[in-house]
């Protein structure tokens, strides 16, 4: 290799290592500076996005933070009722169905409540959520056509004029 470069002319000699920068220049971009500036200019993109997510994740956590205090033990049965009194008026289930059984505290539901329930958690465990969903409206569906189906007719007459 020395003996090739000592062979050329001083002219060949500098057009080879402009040559050499040129190939070396062009690597050093394709390789080090244009990667770089893509992944910055694509990170300046996601930004917005990414601080839409941290103020997302900052709100779950202040609501995890909230729900934490709020599910310490209750220290007497007073206070359970009330919190579940609470808790029922808060989802405007009907306060009747709530009573108390000795010691306990008793939440009645209707059968296709609890049934549509049931079959929606099972619905999720077994398959997925977007089915479980529908196994579990079913189940009103199934009981307003029993209801719709099996309700004697009625006995007043129809008034209306053909």
């Amino acid at each position: 290799m020395k003996q090739w470069w000592i062979g050329l002319s001083r002219r060949e000699r500098l057009a080879t290592l402009a040559a050499t920068a040129l190939v070396a220049a062009t690597l050093l971009y394709l390789l080090g500076v244009e990667p770089a500036w893509r992944t910055r200019a694509r990170l300046i993109a996601e930004l917005p996005r990414l601080r839409a997510e941290a103020v997302q994740v900052d709100a779950l956590a202040a609501e995890a933070k909230k729900l934490r205090t709020r599910t310490r033990a209750l220290e007497s049965p007073a206070q359970t009722k009330a919190a579940l009194e609470k808790l029922m008026a808060e989802k405007q289930l009907p306060t009747g169905a709530l009573r108390e059984e000795g010691e306990r505290l008793m939440v009645s539901v209707r059968r296709v409540d609890a049934g549509a329930f049931l079959g929606t958690a099972i619905g999720v465990l077994a398959v997925n959520a977007v089915l479980a969903v529908a196994i579990g409206c079913a189940f009103y569906g199934v009981q307003g056509a029993y209801v719709r189906w099996t309700r004697p007719a009625s006995r007043i007459p129809d008034l209306q004029v053909p």
